[in-house]
């Protein structure tokens, strides 16, 4: 069973970690009663990056995970959603070893009482350490909760590609969760390497749109003149680089090369990094 001692328990159960930052991440392994715990956490780790690093396809990641996951811990399901273009979150693929009862989108704005929204409002991965931190937490937890009445525990990832918010992976548990400072860092860890996970596929085959039809695309190339600053920022995604290398490179702000993506994105009419390459190597700007 995944617990653990508590430390800083919230009364109603719901605890957040920190704000997801990578170089955060700390695990402490100087209690020698905690060892075994530690090591065997830091070997599915390796396991989960190894994953991360070498699939191919996002969905049979995240299928090969869970089928890797200790039945132990207790997880019923997992559930990955994505943000749409409409600002809504969406259930893309869903895992379970038993029948799961869930909504398949949620809108987000500050309304939302949905467990994963809340998650990316705060930025942080959101721990339901029992059912009735589910039950009180919300109207729309409430019903979830009512309608899997097997569900003890709930942990809700933001999952981050390229620094930015791409979803949210819902694990869901069998047995009540104690959450400690180790398990608050492994999380995190997990949640960061979910985001490695769908990054390095490459393909966003999770919930990517169509792309457009080939007269489509040659009306856009066609009529499309970027400023020269966006040209460079072109031929450095269709390159692989990430946002933060582009930062790097071009000596920009991380907020500015993201904002100049976003509007590059916009005028190639794509909704992410794959489509876009696509796009641009189809316009040999090099």
């Amino acid at each position: 069973m995944l617990v653990a001692k508590l430390k800083h328990d919230s009364p109603d159960g719901v605890r957040f970690s920190k704000r997801l930052d990578i170089h955060s991440i700390a695990i402490d392994y100087s209690d020698s009663l905690e060892i075994s715990r530690e090591l065997s956490i830091a070997n599915f780790m390796k396991e989960t990056l190894f994953l991360a690093r070498s699939t191919h396809h996002t969905n049979n990641f995240f299928q090969n995970w869970f089928l890797r996951v200790p039945r132990t811990w207790g997880i019923n399901s997992v559930i990955v959603r994505n943000i749409s273009k409409d600002n809504y979150l969406n259930i893309l693929e869903s895992f379970s070893i038993e029948d799961l009862d869930s909504v398949k989108s949620h809108k987000i704005n500050n309304e939302s009482g949905a467990p994963a929204v809340a998650a990316i409002r705060n930025g942080a991965i959101c721990f339901f350490q029992n059912r009735k931190s589910i039950l009180t937490f919300s109207a729309e937890s409430k019903i979830f909760a009512e309608k899997n009445p097997k569900i003890e525990g709930l942990i809700c990832l933001p999952v981050l590609v390229d620094m930015e918010i791409w979803g949210t992976i819902e694990l869901l548990f069998n047995f009540p969760l104690l959450i400690d400072e180790v398990m608050e860092e492994f999380f995190t860890c997990l949640a960061l390497l979910m985001g490695i996970a769908i990054e390095s596929t490459n393909d966003f085959e999770l919930g990517s749109s169509k792309p457009e039809s080939k007269k489509e695309s040659d009306l856009i190339l066609n009529s499309l003149q970027l400023p020269q600053k966006l040209r460079e920022i072109a031929v450095l995604i269709s390159q692989g680089k990430t946002n933060i290398e582009i930062s790097k490179i071009m000596n920009y702000s991380e907020s500015a090369t993201r904002y100049e993506t976003v509007k590059l994105y916009a005028m190639l009419r794509v909704k992410n990094r794959a489509e876009a390459s696509s796009v641009i190597n189809n316009m040999h700007l090099q």
